[in-house]
């Protein structure tokens, strides 16, 4: 199984009495988990307006959406009012489609719910885990088994309509209990998880320095979050926060419906097929082309093996890793028209492009009317000597 991060949509189940008064506190006064896990569970809709914050070294950015959900049932509807370029974009899904609309280009994007890679991370679970934590001790609680997620973080600008993230990896988190605030008129309990150091974790924990939440004191829906993230130096901020809130009342079905405009050009993604594999013989042997292989450093084992077929397209991935870093090699078929505008260097047989992402390398050239990429979170040097190998094999005659 892969370790890649990956993304969620999170729903509730149970239904208790609404309000607080009846449901039992720690002694410290904090909800205890299994009232956080109960009030989100007693939620039925929510509707408001969110303001979202994008701070940078460099940019700053908002956006105001009009949002209307249904968790138990994937339903939701946004639609922006700012900035201009977005304003009148809509996005909704029924919980088994989902239409985006962009109003200025009058197109129209549709998809499965089916498509889109959710987490299984529930939200109910995570309030649950985070105060089941906070309240287990009257300082910082460390969080270590069961992993727990960053749960929903929000978007950058709200641009995207899946606003959940796990960390990937084992992760450790400190839980921190803030006290309380109002926001949108509506009182909140505040939590910060903060990922602990440790050099041995991998995925987003090694990038993001910390995720506040203001909870809803009755529901337990994030009404305001700020996410913290640095990478090689660049600091971002991102800050989603309701204006204006109501639970369980005026949602209708008809409001998670789409009907194109008549003159709207609508497209389909081409659904994406992924096979995996325990053998790199299993993925070499279901594909037709030469498929690039890889001596793996001593200590790695074979994380996965897959195929992937868009359209025409094929790509062969073999993934090694031990318990702190992974090395890839894919091969894809039919080639790019060209490599990435980055720096060229020699691997001997071929010359490569390389490009860095945080602590990812990648080389990545052409043999014949393959594209083959090495990639890994490893020395610079030691992924090279890894790639000119690689790239040994490529016979184009």
């Amino acid at each position: 199984m892969s370790k890649r991060t990956s993304l969620a949509l999170a729903l509730g189940l149970l239904l208790v009495l609404a309000g607080c008064t009846g449901l039992q506190q720690s002694e410290s006064g904090v909800p205890t988990g299994q009232q956080a896990q109960d009030g989100y569970d007693a939620l039925q809709s929510i509707s408001g307006t969110v303001e979202y914050h994008y701070v940078s070294n460099e940019t700053t950015s908002s956006a105001v959406v009009d949002v209307v959900k249904v968790p138990k049932e994937q339903n939701a509807r946004q639609e922006y009012r700012s900035p201009a370029r977005l304003a009148g974009d809509v996005t909704v899904s029924n919980g088994s489609m989902v239409w985006l609309y962009d109003e200025s280009e009058n197109t129209v994007t549709k998809m499965s719910v089916g498509d889109v890679n959710f987490s299984e991370t529930r939200t109910t679970e995570f309030v649950r885990r985070v105060f089941a934590n906070v309240t287990a001790s009257s300082d910082t609680a460390i969080v270590a088994n069961p992993v727990l997620p960053v749960g929903p973080v929000g978007t950058t600008s709200g641009e995207s309509g899946i606003t959940n993230a796990d960390l990937g990896g084992p992760t450790k988190l400190a839980v921190e209990y803030l006290g309380r605030k109002t926001v949108a008129g509506r009182e909140t309990v505040g939590v910060k998880l903060t990922p602990v150091s440790d050099e041995s974790e991998d995925g987003l924990s090694k990038y993001i320095e910390n995720v506040t939440y203001w909870f809803d004191a009755e529901y337990f829906v994030p009404l305001e979050t700020t996410t913290v993230v640095a990478i090689d130096g660049e600091v971002t901020r991102n800050n989603r926060v309701y204006r204006n809130v109501t639970f369980n009342t005026g949602v209708s079905a008809d409001q998670f419906s789409f009907e194109p405009p008549a003159n709207a050009t609508v497209t389909t993604p081409p659904k994406t097929r992924t096979t995996t594999f325990d053998t790199v013989a299993g993925a070499t042997e279901n594909v037709s082309f030469d498929v690039a292989t890889l001596e793996a450093p001593a200590g790695y084992t074979l994380d996965e093996a897959r195929v992937t077929r868009v359209r025409n397209h094929t790509t062969v991935s073999i993934a090694y890793s031990n318990a702190t870093n992974e090395v890839t090699v894919s091969t894809r078929t039919p080639s790019l028209d060209s490599l990435p505008d980055a720096e060229n260097v020699s691997l001997g047989r071929v010359t490569a492009t390389v490009t860095e992402f945080g602590d990812t390398t990648a080389f990545q050239w052409q043999c014949g009317d393959r594209d083959i990429t090495v990639r890994g979170d490893i020395a610079r040097e030691t992924l090279r000597e890894i790639a000119r190998n690689t790239a040994d094999q490529c016979r184009t005659g």
